[in-house]
């Protein structure tokens, strides 16, 4: 069951990674968003990347309360450049999409794993 949630958000983070061209940051966004896919690519092929898992949650929880906006006017308007706030929330609410996908990867026991791997 692991492999299959891996699997799918791995595939989900790439096509965010592409939805990302259009960023004023592309770079540092679509690096963010396939680090996360080969995170759970590699966890879907039984790679132990527990310490990994949990350092990069960590770093996407504590970043995105970083960005956070002052004023947050939702994620639905349309870019503005008078509204830098909008841009803000959606990378930091991106980073905790990344962060809640990692739990399980932080929280699965090595001899669940294993056990898994010996299944299959």
């Amino acid at each position: 069951m692991l492999r299959f949630y891996s699997y799918c958000f791995s595939a989900l983070f790439v096509l965010f990674a592409l939805l990302q061209r259009n960023d004023p940051d592309p770079v540092l966004w679509i690096s963010i968003y396939l680090l996360a896919a080969l995170l759970h690519l590699l966890s879907a092929q039984r790679r132990n990347l527990q310490v990994f898992a949990r350092l990069s949650l960590f770093l996407c929880v504590v970043v995105g309360i970083a960005l956070w906006p002052d004023s947050y006017k939702g994620i639905g308007e349309e870019m503005r450049v008078d509204a830098p706030e909008i841009e803000l929330a959606r990378e930091s609410l991106g980073l905790f999409v990344i962060a809640l996908s990692l739990i399980p990867l932080s929280i699965v026991p090595k001899s669940l794993r294993e056990s898994s791997k010996e299944q299959s």
